[in-house]
């Protein structure tokens, strides 16, 4: 089930919209296991820290990166143990202090921080990304984690250098470079809501999912799919119900490095990135009549 965070104030204008408030939705799978796994394998670092500053997002930030986004505050963590990752016992990392979709960190409180890399630097994961289930939380705190990654890094080191064909997966997909990625088109319309929900799921091989929504009262279908292994990619398209059929309105093609993000902001529907904080896709009234 997705669930669904609102946030009841906002304290600052966004740098991407003037709106006083709006919602943060988070993905289909965000609150279950394989969320949580996702989450675990995105991320760089995992530990439990403490706050030990927090600078305020800059005021005329030009939005060239997190360091820039008006959104986002530097803080400094002291890591107390980690899970995943490499740390010398310090960290800086920015963190959405601004947005539905952040987090408020406050100096001195301490907690389980998971963080991606982003243009060189720690990235906060935002409330979509922060869900770690039990089990997996059991195999971090036991170190099972960390020591599998060691093992691996450890094993890449020592394995000689040379140029590797792309490997064929159990499934019969193929792990393809993301600088190599051919995006998939998106379908012009679908007959019915399952062969639409199908193909979102097996067109490409990293798999898909779709998710409904509604606009000036039209049903919407939105598609997500991803094309890499190991780190996120996504591409997003949006569907508008006609009698039983599924007709394309927008799509964009894939996004690395990020996961999106569905905010309703006045009448407009808006598929962002989580990590940079980029509109990738937007659908007003104009797109659906």
């Amino acid at each position: 089930m997705r669930k669904q965070i609102t946030a009841l104030v906002f304290l600052a204008g966004s740098m991407f919209f003037s709106a006083p408030a709006f919602s943060c939705s988070c993905a289909q799978n965000a609150f279950s296991p394989e969320g949580s796994k996702s989450n675990i394998n995105n991320a760089a670092l995992i530990f439990k820290g403490a706050v030990k500053s927090v600078q305020a997002p800059p005021v005329e930030g030009d939005g060239s990166g997190p360091s820039q986004n008006k959104n986002f505050s530097k803080v400094s963590l002291a890591v107390q143990e980690l899970y995943k990752g490499e740390s010398a016992g310090d960290v800086e990392a920015y963190f959405d202090t601004m947005t539905s979709c952040g987090t408020q960190v406050k100096e001195g409180e301490s907690g389980l921080y998971i963080l991606s890399a982003y243009d060189g630097v720690f990235v906060s994961a935002d409330l979509c990304g922060k869900y770690i289930a039990p089990e997996d939380m059991k195999i971090l705190k036991s170190g099972g984690f960390l020591k599998a990654v060691q093992a691996e890094t450890k094993k890449e080191k020592e394995a000689p250098p040379a140029k590797v064909a792309e490997e064929k997966k159990e499934d019969g997909a193929t792990e393809v470079p993301p600088e190599e990625i051919k995006p998939d088109p998106f379908k012009e319309e679908f007959e019915s809501e399952e062969s639409l929900k199908s193909w979102a799921r097996e067109s490409t091989w990293g798999g898909g999912y779709t998710e409904k929504r509604s606009l000036m009262g039209e049903d919407l279908m939105l598609v997500f799919r991803s094309y890499t292994s190991g780190v996120p990619s996504f591409d997003a398209g949006v569907y508008k119900r006609v009698d039983l059929k599924w007709i394309l309105v927008k799509s964009h093609p894939p996004v690395l490095n990020d996961q999106p993000m569905v905010q309703i902001i006045d009448e407009n529907l808006v598929i962002m990135s989580i990590t940079g904080g980029a509109e990738i896709l937007s659908v007003s009234r104009f797109d659906l009549f």
